[in-house]
C-alpha cells in the first residue's frame, strides 16, 4: 500500500458513522484533521494537508467546513444519507450536519443505552421492557424486583422514555409520574389520598378537592416505588384501575377515567408482601441484577464513570491506585449496591481531597482512605479479568489509574501499526544492502520509531487510558498475552508500562495480519535480510519473544519470523523511551 492509500484507510477508520455520531452528540467537530495525519504519518502539516486535499478531489473524502477544516470518509456520507437522510454533499457545512443528525437521533436513539449492561447483563431485561412498553394496545403493567440501589428507578425512566420515543409523544402527553409508597406507610389514608386523591371533608384536614397522582399520570406511566408498603386496601383500588380504567378520590361516589400503565417496583418477594389479585395484574416482572453479579467490564465502567462525576465535580483529576480498583471491584455492597459504591467513592474522593488541600501533589485514591467497613473486607485470592488475574494490572499502572474532569474525545486514534509496518517496508524497499548492513536497526529506523512510540504515547498515555478503556479497545485475550510477553521480558531489561501498551497495539495488529506492501520492483533490503539483522542484534529478547509466541500460539497463529522481528525491535528500542 503507497502512503495516501494508508491515509485514505486512516480516514475511514476514523471517521466511520459510529464516531460522527458520538461527535455530533458531544458537541465536537466530527471527522479527521491534517494534524492526526501530521501526528499519525509523521509528515508535515503541509504535506498532510496537501495529501488530505487529493483525496477530496479524486472523490474518496467529503469535507466539512469548520475551524479547523475536517475530512469524513465518502463512505460514511453515503451511509449518513442512506440511514439518516442525509443529502450527499462533498462539503457540508458544520452547523446543517450537526442539526440534522441531532434532529434524525432524537428518534434513533436508544434510551436504555444510558443503563450500564443494557447490551450485556441487562440485555434480556431490556428486551422485556421494550415489549412491555410497546404491546397493544396501552402496554403490559409491569414489576421491577432487585435489591435496594440496582437502579429500578433508572430503569423504569429509560422504559418511560423508550415509550415516549416509539409513541412519538412529549411529556406532556405521556408523563412520568413516581410515587415512593414508603413515604406514607404510616398513614394509609393520607398515602391513598396522594394516589386517587380527594374530595372536600373526605377527612379531617380535607378542606378543598385534590386530584391524585393517578390523574395527573393519564395517558402515560406511573411508577411506584416499594409497592409492598402500598395497603391491601390500596392494592385493591389500583388493580380495579388496571382492570376498567376507572377510579375513585376518596369520599367520592363518582367514578373517574385515567388510562395508566403502572410499574411497580419492590425489594421483597412479591409472594408475601403483594396481594395474587393485584400480582396478576402485573403480567411483566423483570429481575434486576445486583452489582455483585454484574460481569467484570461493568463494574470497572460503573466505577471509572463515578469516580469522572467526582473529577468533574471537583475540576481536578485523579489519580487511584490499583488497590482500590480491586477491592471496588470485589467487594459486593450487598446493602445498597451501586448507589452504596456511588457513596463509598464519594467519600474516597473526599479524604483525597482533603490530603490535598492539605498540601498533597494530587489527589490520590489509596486503599487507607475506605470506610471501616470496605477496609475490613479481605480481597480475593485471584480477580479474574478473561485469562488474567487483575492484580497484574498494578504492574501495568504502578502510579495509578488517572482520571480526568472530562470526557476526551478521541483525538489520537489506536496507534496505526499497518502504517509502521509500511514504512519499514517502504524504506527496506529504497536502500542499498551496504547502508542497512552498516547501520544498526534503530539508528536506521530512527524517525520511523519516534512517530510510533510518539503516538503511542498519545494514546495510550495523553487520553489517560485505563483498565475499562482497555477493556473496551482489546479484547480480553490480547490484555492477558501482552502482559505475559512483558513478564517474559523483564529478565531482559526492567519492566517499563510503555512497553506493555506498545505489545497490545501490535498485538492487535497481529490478529488482523501484517499488511502486504506493495511491489515496486525489486527491493534492495528484503524482509528476511531484516529478520536475520533483528535476531543478531537482539538475540536473547528474540528467543524470549519467540517462546513467548510459541506458547501463545492459539491467539497469535503460527511462529513468524517477521512479527517476531518487529516486537523485538519495538521493545528492546521502547526501553529507553521515557513515560510522560
Amino acid at each position: 500500500m503507497t502512503q495516501m492509500d494508508l491515509i485514505d484507510q486512516f480516514v475511514g477508520e476514523n471517521s466511520n458513522l459510529e464516531d460522527v455520531l458520538k461527535s455530533v452528540r458531544r458537541g465536537e467537530v466530527p471527522g479527521v484533521q491534517a494534524v492526526e495525519i501530521q501526528e499519525a504519518f509523521g509528515i508535515l502539516r503541509n504535506n498532510a494537508s496537501s495529501m488530505l486535499n487529493y483525496l477530496f478531489k479524486s472523490g474518496k473524502v467529503v469535507k466539512i467546513n469548520s475551524r479547523p477544516v475536517t475530512f469524513l470518509s465518502s463512505k460514511t456520507a453515503y451511509c449518513l444519507q442512506e440511514q439518516y437522510g442525509l443529502p450527499f454533499q462533498k462539503v457540508y457545512a458544520l452547523s446543517d450536519l450537526q442539526k440534522g443528525l441531532l434532529a434524525r437521533q432524537c428518534t434513533s436513539t436508544d434510551p436504555f443505552s444510558s443503563l450500564y449492561g443494557w447490551n450485556g447483563s441487562l440485555k434480556r431485561q431490556v428486551k422485556m421492557a421494550k415489549a412491555a412498553i410497546i404491546y397493544p394496545p396501552t402496554g403490559l403493567h409491569t414489576l421491577l424486583l432487585g435489591a435496594s440501589g440496582v437502579g429500578k428507578t433508572s430503569f423504569a425512566k429509560a422504559m418511560h422514555e423508550y415509550g415516549r420515543l416509539t409513541k412519538k409523544q412529549g411529556e406532556k402527553n405521556y408523563p412520568f409520574v413516581t410515587f415512593n409508597c414508603a413515604d406514607y406507610c404510616n398513614n394509609p389514608q393520607l398515602l391513598l389520598s396522594q394516589l386517587f386523591g380527594h374530595i372536600k371533608n373526605a377527612f379531617t384536614g380535607a378542606e378543598k378537592d385534590k386530584a391524585g397522582l393517578v390523574e395527573k399520570a393519564d395517558g402515560g406511566i406511573l411508577f411506584l416505588d416499594e409497592v409492598h408498603r402500598l395497603p391491601p386496601e390500596g392494592q385493591e383500588m389500583l388493580f380495579y384501575l388496571m382492570d376498567e380504567g376507572e377510579y375513585n378520590r376518596l369520599g367520592d361516589s363518582v367514578k373517574k377515567k385515567s388510562n395508566v400503565l403502572v410499574i411497580a417496583a419492590t425489594t421483597e418477594s412479591p409472594e408475601s408482601v403483594l396481594l395474587d389479585t393485584f400480582r396478576r395484574r402485573l403480567p411483566m416482572t423483570i429481575f434486576l441484577p445486583s452489582y455483585e453479579k454484574k460481569p467484570l467490564m461493568e463494574k470497572m465502567a460503573i466505577i471509572e464513570n463515578f469516580f469522572r462525576i467526582e473529577a468533574v465535580n471537583l475540576k481536578k483529576p485523579l489519580r487511584i491506585c490499583p488497590l482500590v480498583w480491586q477491592k471496588l471491584i470485589a467487594s459486593s455492597f450487598a446493602r445498597g449496591n451501586v448507589g452504596r459504591l456511588r457513596s463509598e467513592i464519594k467519600l474516597l474522593c473526599a479524604s483525597a481531597f482533603y490530603e490535598y488541600v492539605q498540601g498533597a501533589p494530587e489527589i490520590k485514591i489509596e486503599k487507607e482512605m475506605f470506610s471501616d467497613e470496605l477496609r475490613e473486607i479481605d480481597l480475593p485470592d485471584v480477580i479474574w479479568f478473561g485469562k488474567t488475574p487483575i492484580s497484574d494490572f498494578a504492574i501495568v499502572f504502578p502510579q495509578g489509574v488517572k482520571i480526568l474532569p472530562q470526557r476526551l474525545k478521541n483525538l489520537y486514534p489506536c496507534p496505526q501499526n499497518s502504517i509502521f509496518h509500511a514504512a519499514l517496508s517502504e524504506k527496506l524497499n529504497s536502500t542499498s544492502r551496504s547502508v542497512f548492513a552498516m547501520r544498526p536497526l534503530a539508528e536506521f529506523f530512527s524517525q520511523e520509531l519516534e512517530a510510533y512510540f510518539s503516538s503511542i504515547k498519545r494514546y495510550f498515555f495523553g487520553q489517560s487510558k485505563n483498565l475499562e478503556s482497555l477493556a473496551v479497545d482489546f479484547l480480553p485475550q490480547q490484555v492477558a498475552a501482552a502482559i505475559a510477553l512483558m513478564k517474559a521480558v523483564e529478565k531482559v531489561f526492567p519492566y517499563k508500562n510503555i512497553l506493555f501498551f506498545s505489545a497490545l497495539s501490535w498485538l492487535a495488529q497481529l490478529q488482523k495480519g501484517l499488511p502486504q506492501a506493495r511491489p515496486q520492483g525489486a527491493p534492495s533490503v528484503t524482509m528476511g535480510l531484516f529478520c536475520q539483522k533483528a535476531a543478531a542484534e537482539f538475540p536473547a529478547l528474540y528467543e524470549l519473544i519467540h517462546d513467548w509466541w510459541q506458547v501463545n500460539e492459539e491467539i497469535l497463529g503460527p511462529s513468524d519470523e517477521l512479527g517476531i522481528s518487529v516486537l523485538s525491535l519495538i521493545l528492546g528500542e521502547g526501553k529507553k523511551e521515557a513515560l510522560p
